[in-house]
């Protein structure tokens, strides 16, 4: 079965007065995260960044996009408050928690959510074609419980699916919904019900805050509260009780402290008492809220379900539903080539270079290049491997090793020009992020950035948080650009490598006297001196050193990939 999904994305791609694009990168990134199995993606959006359009349709490749400047809606709201304070009674809502809310953000959420929904139209979709309605930061802002979407191809369509989190009493999380179309449709009115309930056209702002919010308990009655300081006391002990201790001076207890662990763990874990939980729809309760609180979006929206006649129809999910399932499929998924660099020298280390990448890269890795030198030992070496669908490119030994790079990379930009660089003894040990290293590709594609280096280092000049891309840092001296695995656009590289003319060890000297500033994805473990690796592209920075094995630094991965390719390490010897 032809398994759909359609997407249906709205609101800011960046704040207002701010060109940060960082939410937008994240965002992509987990929207790719939590889908998984679809073998048709529809997208349509409405954005109010129009000057983000390009962006958006060569990184999302969007069937159909809206994108207008968002207009102060003042004209629309302002005349519909009487008394104007009635949502600010009660509250000096500067230095409360509820500063951030706003009348233009509640209706600039909705109205994009709405034109979004309306452009739906445009696609050929049944009634039980599922669609996931995201913001463009989606898992950006709120807490996990629901800023997580919670998505899995297994749910049935008949249902409407949104974040159970902890004030589900109050409102319902908006920041995505998945739902059939017959249901998500019903979003094509979201604004205007929005405001109606400003207005006190419908029954919203009076059943808040004065005839009782219907599915709802009062949070200050007894069993709440006894419920939520147990909890807090369990919370402490499983925090600070040093069970994996115990388990080693009482090993033959080790089962039973593990059972103990498991079980106040399950006791935190159990749903709150809610009255979402009791499915009594029809029961009005006491339940009233301050005139303040009731600009939400959240309570809006449960209004909203309610009045369309869709609570019955709602499904709650989780957060851990469906997190032990694996997850995550690449949208609009770049194109790029994997170039390994190497000498006739090193062949012993061919197969595992090429065999590792095969293993460990994903679909859109489009081709593999082996680069050695032009001579009779490469060719003989190469036809003896009888690699398959690997392409042999070769350079002219004489020239030092940065002219040798322009001539390669010269020869492949006529069919690639992201590219994928490493040397022989750069081996992949494990499979690479594919959604964050095509989240990079984009981010390359529609950036000046033209060399990420895909491994960090401490030897810098000067170390900061990229300001644009998630888990990026900016390194400016030093190592910023070094021999190690990174991402390339060919074009700029052969231009930056024109005057080098030099060999290896002269490049990243000059490199590191030319104060040059490039980007490094972040490590978190420290390798050697100055490596620092990351889990994202797990290399073998450097499994040659002056010609020996470096088992010094890698001998568990090193000692592992012999035995599987059959490698002699006493050949070269260890260091």
């Amino acid at each position: 079965m032809n398994k759909k999904l359609v997407l249906a994305i709205s609101g800011q791609i960046v704040r207002e007065n701010s060109a940060n694009l960082m939410n937008f990168w994240k965002g992509f990134i987990n929207i790719q995260r939590a889908i998984h199995n679809i073998d048709e993606l529809k997208i349509v959006a409405h954005s109010w960044n129009p000057e983000y359009d390009n962006l958006v349709k060569n990184v999302y490749n969007i069937d159909i996009l809206e994108s207008e400047i968002q207009k102060n809606f003042a004209k629309e709201y302002m005349p519909l408050l009487n008394p104007i304070d009635r949502f600010e009674n009660g509250l000096k809502r500067f230095n409360s928690t509820w500063k951030r809310v706003s009348y233009q953000a509640i209706l600039g959420n909705a109205t994009s959510r709405t034109k979004a929904v309306k452009l739906l139209k445009q696609l050929i979709l049944g009634n039980h074609d599922k669609v996931l309605a995201v913001r463009w930061d989606a898992g950006c802002s709120g807490s996990k419980e629901v800023n997580v979407i919670n998505y899995d191809d297994s749910l049935d369509d008949n249902y409407f699916y949104i974040s159970y989190y902890s004030e589900v009493d109050e409102g319902y999380a908006d920041m995505w919904f998945l739902a059939p179309y017959k249901y998500a449709k019903k979003f094509e009115n979201y604004k205007n019900y929005v405001l109606e309930s400003f207005s006190e056209k419908n029954d919203y702002f009076n059943n808040f805050t004065k005839n009782g919010w219907f599915l709802a308990l009062e949070k200050n009655n007894k069993l709440f509260v006894l419920n939520q300081y147990k909890n807090a006391i369990l919370r402490k002990i499983l925090n600070r009780f040093p069970f994996e201790l115990f388990k080693k001076i009482l090993p033959f207890l080790s089962n039973k402290i593990t059972g103990l662990q498991q079980k106040i763990k399950n006791i935190i874990e159990t749903p709150q008492i809610t009255g979402e939980n009791s499915l009594l729809f029809e029961i009005k309760t006491d339940v009233k809220f301050p005139n303040y609180q009731a600009l939400n979006n959240h309570a809006i929206l449960k209004s909203f379900i309610k009045d369309n006649n869709l609570r019955e129809d709602i499904r709650f999910l989780d957060i851990k539903d469906f997190e032990n399932l694996p997850k995550g499929q690449m949208i609009n998924p770049l194109d790029f080539c994997y170039v390994i660099y190497s000498h006739s020298s090193f062949d012993d280390c061919w197969e595992m270079a090429i065999n590792q990448a095969k293993e460990n890269l994903p679909t859109n890795c489009k081709k593999i290049y082996l680069i050695s030198e032009d001579s009779d030992a490469t060719k003989e070496k190469f036809a003896q491997y009888n690699f398959a669908n690997i392409e042999l490119v070769t350079y002219n030994s004489d020239s030092p090793y940065t002219d040798r790079l322009i001539e390669v990379f010269s020869k492949i930009t006529d069919k690639f020009n992201l590219c994928y660089f490493v040397h022989e003894d750069m081996p992949l040990i494990s499979s690479i992020d594919e959604i964050y290293l095509n989240t990079l590709l984009h981010f390359m594609n529609n950036s000046n950035e033209y060399y990420i280096k895909l491994v960090d280092t401490s030897y810098v000049d000067q170390k900061e948080p990229h300001d644009s891309f998630p888990a990026l840092v900016k390194n400016m001296g030093g190592y910023s650009i070094s021999v190690q695995a990174s991402l390339m656009k060919l074009d700029h590289m052969i231009s930056f490598l024109t005057n080098f003319h030099t060999d290896i060890y002269g490049y990243e000297q000059i490199c590191t006297r030319s104060n040059f500033t490039f980007s490094a994805v972040q490590g978190t473990k420290k390798i050697g001196k100055y490596l620092l690796f990351n889990e994202s592209f797990p290399h073998i920075s450097t499994a040659i050193s002056k010609g020996k094995w470096c088992t010094s630094e890698w001998r568990n991965e090193i000692e592992e990939l012999s035995k599987k390719y059959n490698i002699d390490l006493s050949l070269r010897g260890e260091c």
